[in-house]
């Protein structure tokens, strides 16, 4: 079963590759396979645009895809879907997905504890640098993870 997160991004500048690699590469165990790799003018590229992690012996590869343009309106109409069914800051997460510019988007597989936290630092630095709220099948985070709505 695929997991689903979503990074809800205001800034409309990409980061470049390198940095969400280098973030990846230090933060996960040492068994990571990151495709393609960071190399030549796709690394200093902030354009970039999907990249897959693979893990130990890891069937299913860690997927982060970076969306951007008219791709990003039907992903936040899911989201204000999604909030219906949300308790919590509810205006406030409905006010910054309407200013979204750009969402990350992650699937993953089961995957052991020690690739979430990588995941979970990739999220938060992603978020950080671009102004961002985390949104899982659980509810939506602040770039701190603190939880700002619930879904039931």
């Amino acid at each position: 079963m695929a997991n689903h997160i979503y990074i809800y991004c205001k800034a409309d500048h990409g980061l470049e590759y390198r940095d969400v690699v280098e973030r990846i590469d230090t933060t996960g165990p040492d068994d990571i396979t990151i495709d393609p790799p960071s190399e030549g003018e796709l690394a200093t590229s902030k354009e970039w645009d999907f990249f897959a992690v693979t893990h130990g012996t890891s069937k299913r590869p860690v997927q982060i895809q970076r969306i951007t343009g008219d791709d990003v309106r039907p992903m936040i109409d899911d989201a204000l879907e999604r909030l219906d069914d949300g308790t919590g800051e509810t205006d406030r997460v409905r006010e910054h997905l309407r200013a979204t510019r750009q969402v990350f988007h992650i699937e993953l597989g089961d995957v052991p504890d020690e690739v979430w936290n990588m995941l979970d630092e990739t999220e938060l630095f992603i978020a950080r640098k671009l102004d961002g709220i985390i949104g899982a099948n659980e509810g939506f985070y602040d770039a701190e993870l603190s939880q700002l709505v619930e879904i039931e």
